[in-house]
């Protein structure tokens, strides 16, 4: 555990604060976020970072990293990046394989509209995501565009509409299993209702009732009660 006395800086060595706008680099795709926290190395030295994603915003899908790193890149207020660009190791090798970068301080082109694109069509595929598909959100949100452009989407949708329906259809028997049980239910209730009518014109000498035969509404009840009433005044 770090030392009690470690504590983050509040802006790195790199130029990261709360709330600055990066990239990072994960499955072979720069994805943006924001910086959330910032940290202390688990060794109590270094920093770390705590990224969330603007595709996934969710807690479970932040991602740490440890400065200094190849995998995050510093974004200005107009989505361009204002550090070097460095592409991470992507094999064992434990040196890294950096591609060529432009000078420093140069201005790299924000992303492309097909970028955007494609993170809207992942953000798509998760929304509708069936519960049954071969992979998690979190997976299709890596998605990288050779693997987009040969999504099975027939298959993705074929599973969706059978899901829906399937959605639907229980929906469906759940309400008349519902019906039924009311029915049968209200059925149970005319017919005690009958019997307690029946009850009170016995109990009433002369069968005596200023309801109608076969009266299975709410005034048996407030007959049933008057004559209770009556009994227990008997014996009082």
């Amino acid at each position: 555990a770090p030392p009690a006395s470690a504590q983050p800086p509040l802006t790195t060595r790199e130029g990261y604060t709360l709330g600055s706008r990066c990239e990072a680099y994960v499955n072979n795709s720069w994805y943006k976020g924001q910086v959330v926290r910032i940290g202390v190395g688990k060794d109590g030295g270094g920093t770390r970072l705590r990224v969330k994603f603007d595709a996934n915003s969710k807690d479970k899908y932040d991602k740490w990293f440890s400065l200094p790193t190849s995998d995050l890149r510093l974004l200005d207020a107009n989505g361009v990046v204002i550090q070097p660009k460095t592409t991470p190791a992507t094999s064992s090798s434990s040196t890294p394989v950096v591609s060529p970068t432009p000078a420093q301080g140069q201005a790299i082109a924000p992303e492309s509209a097909t970028d955007r694109i494609s993170q809207h069509f992942r953000t798509t595929l998760q929304y509708f995501l069936p519960p049954e598909w071969s992979m998690d959100k979190e997976k299709v949100g890596r998605l990288s565009m050779a693997e987009l452009e040969a999504f099975p989407l027939s298959s993705f949708f074929d599973q969706y509409e059978r899901g829906l329906t399937k959605l639907i259809d229980d929906f469906r028997t759940q309400t008349e299993e519902a019906r039924r049980e009311a029915e049968e239910t209200e059925a149970k209730l005319h017919n005690l209702r009958r019997m307690v009518l029946q009850l009170v014109r016995h109990v009433r000498h002369g069968g005596e009732s200023d309801l109608a035969e076969g009266d299975v509404s709410e005034n048996v009840d407030l007959q049933l009660q008057e004559v209770l009433n009556q009994v227990s005044s008997w014996h009082a």
